[in-house]
C-alpha cells in the first residue's frame, strides 16, 4: 500500500465538503452515495446510529422532516492513511434552526474513509456535537 497522494487528500477533503452540501441544500438523494455499502453513521444519543446505505436514507428522511435550515463549515481536516483507507478528523461549525433564527454549534467528525472503485467514500462517520454552553 502506498502513501496518500495529494489527489487523495484533496478528494477526501472534497468528500467532507460534499457531505455538508448535501445536508445544507437538502440533497437527500445524493447522501447515501457518499458512503460505503457497509457504512456506519454514528451521532450518539443526539441523532442515533445508522447502518448501511438504507440507514443513511433513514437518517436523511429524519433530517428532512425537521424543517430546520442548516449551514455547515468544515475546517482543519487532518488525514492519515494510505492509498486504500484513511482516518480523518474534521472540525465543524454548524448553524441550525428556523430561517432567521439559526444557532451555532461546534463539533468534529471522526471518519474512516475507504477508496472503492477509485472513489473515496465514508465508511465510518462519528459525529461529535458540542452543544453551546456545555
Amino acid at each position: 500500500m502506498s502513501q496518500l497522494t495529494t489527489e487523495d487528500r484533496l478528494a477526501i477533503q472534497e468528500l467532507m465538503a460534499v457531505y455538508s452540501r448535501c445536508i445544507d441544500f437538502k440533497r437527500w438523494d445524493e447522501l447515501p452515495d457518499l458512503f460505503t455499502e457497509d457504512c456506519t453513521l454514528d451521532f450518539g444519543a443526539v441523532m442515533g446510529k445508522h447502518q448501511g446505505r438504507e440507514g443513511i436514507r433513514n437518517f436523511a428522511d429524519m433530517l428532512s422532516n425537521t424543517g430546520l435550515t442548516m449551514r455547515h463549515y468544515v475546517t482543519n481536516c487532518i488525514i492519515t492513511g494510505n492509498s486504500e483507507t484513511a482516518d480523518a478528523t474534521t472540525y465543524v461549525l454548524a448553524f441550525t434552526g428556523e430561517p432567521g433564527g439559526m444557532h451555532p454549534t461546534t463539533g468534529r467528525y471522526e471518519d474512516r474513509v475507504r477508496k472503492v472503485n477509485g472513489r473515496w467514500l465514508l465508511h465510518v462517520r462519528r459525529g461529535i456535537i458540542e452543544m453551546p454552553g456545555q
